[in-house]
């Protein structure tokens, strides 16, 4: 019998439990999504239209650090800085590694157990934001770097039109009411 059940409806896909059956079996159905609009074809977008929509505050970018590590370690990201920056990252992990595991022999594990966690989770979240810092600084400058990024899907575009920004309704001021003459 199989575990999960796909189920086909027309928007976005949510695990959900059978309703039938008393024991839950995991569907997954299609449900909306409210996310930023993504641009429907990433192709349409140039250098030059990705640079100045970016200083102007029109477009915005999500990088996937994870696939330019992969990427990296795959041999297709050919800019310098980049690769040099993701190559000591690499040597970073593998150095926290080697002190975590000397850490379980020094300390109690408890404490090692704990330090290595704390580390851990600073460097992870400090290695998304400077990767991501890096790999849209590349963007900018390098058009190939760009064209490379936005074909893999490691850098991600959308546009931030004013269209989603709340519209301000008109103030107007209120008069105070006289108070009563005695």
């Amino acid at each position: 019998m199989d575990i999960f059940k796909v189920v086909q409806y027309p928007l976005g896909d949510v695990l959900a439990f059978n309703a039938q059956i008393l024991y839950p079996i995991l569907e997954i159905r299609r449900m909306a999504v409210s996310t930023p609009k993504l641009l429907k074809d990433p192709e349409m977008m140039s250098h030059d239209e990705f640079v100045l929509g970016y200083e102007n505050g029109r477009v915005g970018c999500s990088v996937s650090t994870l696939l330019t590590l992969r990427l990296f370690f795959a041999g297709r990201i050919r800019e310098k800085k980049v690769s040099i920056i993701l190559l000591l990252w690499t040597f970073g992990f593998l150095v926290l590694i080697a002190l975590s595991v000397i850490g379980f022999f020094i300390f109690p594990v408890l404490w090692a157990l704990l330090g290595t966690l704390a580390i851990l989770a600073i460097c992870a979240l400090t290695f998304f934001y400077w990767v991501g810092e890096v790999i849209v600084a590349a963007a900018l400058a390098n058009e190939e770097f760009f064209e490379l990024a936005k074909t893999k899907r490691a850098l991600w575009i959308y546009s931030d039109g004013e269209k989603n920004l709340p519209k301000l309704q008109k103030v107007v001021p209120i008069r105070r009411t006289r108070r009563a003459q005695r």
